[in-house]
């Protein structure tokens, strides 16, 4: 086997947890679907910053190193992983607020109005920065509270690229040992962070404290995840040097339980940081380097797992708009319609099959 298929048949759990974290982000933002109510789903988030700097490292590591990737080369390879995606879901979140200033005297549930009142067409500059993915800040906001009005859900991406630019300037110089001193640094802010707001649930809206937290969780998560990446054998080792009962705490599948679990437990009140930091700073790590390590010999599982990994961009990204594009549409074809989990159902089985333009896009950028 090739080293290629090695690290991604280590990295398959690493793809399922991802693509279920979408879904559990899905059913979290399409609440007025739903009904259900997460305390800790915004934590998903922190788990594809991890995960996306572990397989950053994985993929670019060694060609930053000997050159053979330059800094120019690996911004571009990062640029058509994620902006052909990221394009497709602002045209159908401009589409949707297009549909969603059309009068309707069908509309009566609150509900359905989703796109941010403040948004007008009156400013095409906001339509212009969001396509060069730059947040609206100052007057190009028009009063929204949102950084990325036309889809909230954008304001990670914005981070994880400029973390991205910062990794590979500094790759070069960036040691082990200095790596592993600017996680700690980082993760000794993120905590008071943390203590100060209450939780990590900070980065999407404007204000200092939203940027400031918002850089922090994604510095953390990604240089974390490439730090993991650099110790994992030496980590890894260790871990399976322990004996008896303590290594049953280490499998990989009862890690990933415990994973989707924290992001469904209830709110700890005063002591969500607390919760929070331990989830981010142990839990996470944990399970991203027990799960890298982990075989999958069974083909149907082996499909589904790669499957859930592929589907969990492009369903980040679209179950806002879309959600706005369905929920105008029912409450256009049946007067005093109420949305219903079902609704939230198609609206995620929508994006998931809208999931398969993504690797042709990606592969018509060259």
């Amino acid at each position: 086997m090739s080293e290629k298929i090695n690290n991604r048949q280590h990295y398959l759990l690493l793809d399922a947890v991802r693509g279920l974290a979408a879904i559990i982000i899905a059913i979290f933002h399409l609440k007025r679907f739903f009904g259900w109510r997460y305390f800790h789903p915004y934590l998903a988030v922190d788990l594809f910053f991890m995960l996306s700097g572990f397989v950053i490292a994985a993929a670019y590591e060694e060609k930053l190193r000997t050159e053979v990737l330059s800094f120019r080369g690996f911004l571009w390879t990062r640029w058509r992983r994620l902006y052909p995606m990221y394009i497709v879901s602002l045209v159908v979140a401009l589409i949707a607020f297009a549909v969603g200033t059309i009068p309707s005297k069908n509309v009566t549930d609150p509900t359905i109005a989703t796109i941010d009142p403040h948004l007008s067409w009156s400013s095409l500059s906001l339509i212009g920065v969001s396509f060069l993915l730059l947040p609206a800040f100052g007057s190009l906001s028009q009063g929204a509270a949102a950084i990325y009005p036309f889809n909230v859900a954008y304001w990670s991406l914005e981070y994880e690229v400029l973390i991205n630019i910062i990794y590979g300037l500094i790759q070069s110089k960036l040691t082990t040992k200095r790596l592993a001193i600017v996680v700690i640094t980082l993760m000794s802010l993120l905590t008071c962070a943390a203590y100060f707001i209450g939780n990590l649930d900070r980065g999407a809206l404007r204000g200092w404290d939203e940027v400031a937290c918002g850089f922090l969780r994604s510095g953390f998560g990604i240089f974390c995840g490439i730090l993991l990446f650099r110790c994992r054998n030496q980590l890894f080792l260790m871990f399976k040097n322990l004996h008896g009962i303590f290594q049953i705490f280490f499998h990989p599948w009862l890690l990933m339980g415990m994973v989707l679990i924290a992001f469904h437990l209830p709110s700890f009140q005063a002591w969500n940081y607390l919760f929070d930091c331990t989830v981010v700073f142990l839990l996470f790590p944990l399970f991203i380097l027990i799960a890298s390590q982990s075989n999958i010999s069974n083909q149907h599982l082996v499909k589904l797992m790669r499957w859930l990994g592929e589907m969990s961009y492009p369903l980040y990204l679209l179950h806002l708009p879309v959600s706005w594009l369905i929920g105008y549409a029912l409450a256009r074809l049946s007067p005093h319609h109420m949305l219903k989990p079902i609704d939230g159902v198609i609206t995620i089985a929508v994006c998931m099959v809208l999931s398969v333009i993504d690797k042709p896009l990606r592969a018509c950028v060259q």
